[in-house]
């Protein structure tokens, strides 16, 4: 849950400043805004510096859970991928290994494989 909380804490001012402009009014045809700098300063001022972190705990209890089963995924898919990649390159060894028999003893039971053609 450390790395939901990282992640939330880093990504929420982020996300406040992009729902301020979504949300912006136009008052006389000027918007509320002029640009993400604006938004800081004015929410700065007049909110404080907690303001970027307003709604803290929905914000977290949606991404911190995403955040974790994100990370228990990834890993889980990591072991598979090279679970399968070890299992594949070992029947590939084998097979070639288990071929190569296979071309010597023919080579024997052919005939080709004497004492004087050696």
């Amino acid at each position: 849950m450390l790395s939901g909380l990282a992640t939330t804490v880093a990504s929420m001012p982020v996300d406040i400043l992009k729902t301020r402009i979504q949300a912006m009014k136009i008052i006389d045809g000027v918007p509320e805004y002029t640009g993400p700098i604006d938004v800081c300063v004015k929410l700065l001022r007049k909110e404080g510096v907690f303001a970027f972190w307003k709604g803290f705990t929905p914000y977290y209890m949606r991404l911190g859970p995403h955040t974790v089963l994100t990370f228990i995924f990834l890993e889980q898919y990591n072991r598979a991928y090279l679970s399968a990649r070890e299992s594949a390159m070992v029947r590939e060894l084998l097979s070639k290994r288990s071929r190569y028999k296979y071309d010597i003893s023919e080579t024997f039971q052919s005939g080709e494989f004497h004492e004087g053609n050696a």
